[in-house]
């Protein structure tokens, strides 16, 4: 969930994706010490997000949820490794931990142990494609490829060359 965030529909996914990457980058930090070292990309929490409006439910919601961005907030699902740094669950990491994950327009974060069903889970987060009240366009996956990256290069674990949009360039 987000603070109100000003422009059109359009701009205000922008900012939830801006704020989605920071947040990301706090998780990814805390998950491996190298976030650009090719060794451990692999082991880089994976998450898939899309924008999502209410719907109905049998319990009330808060009117600030649903008036708050006219109740547009971001839905996804992420998976961590077990051999992260972060020693528990991500759903009591983010619950012992929340204050350091959210910004000014960050407002809530509300994470969920996949216990069963993960299908349905996944169907639920992603059923504003479904719905088509968001677009391909919309999607943000993290980790982001390498050439998104603007400016950064990673290092070749060995060689120690700098690796960016698919090239190797010699240190």
């Amino acid at each position: 969930m987000f603070n109100q965030l000003p422009g059109s529909r359009h701009a205000m996914v922008q900012q939830m994706h801006q704020e989605l990457l920071r947040w990301y980058g706090r998780l990814a930090t805390r998950t491996i010490r190298k976030t650009r070292s090719l060794v451990w990309i692999p082991f880089l929490p994976k998450g898939i997000f899309v924008p999502d409006l209410p719907v109905p439910k049998r319990s009330k919601q808060d009117i600030r949820d649903v008036s708050t961005n006219d109740g547009l907030h971001m839905d996804g699902v992420v998976v961590a490794n077990r051999w992260a740094r972060i020693p528990e669950t991500l759903d009591v990491h983010f619950e012992q931990n929340l204050k350091k994950y959210l910004t000014r327009k960050l407002q809530h974060i509300d994470v969920r142990r996949i216990t069963h069903s993960a299908e349905y889970v996944t169907e639920y987060a992603l059923k504003s494609l479904k719905r088509r009240t968001s677009s391909e366009d919309d999607i943000l996956v993290l980790p982001r490829t390498l050439s998104e990256l603007s400016g950064r290069q990673a290092r070749h674990p060995l060689t120690g060359a700098t690796i960016g949009h698919g090239l190797i360039n010699q240190p």
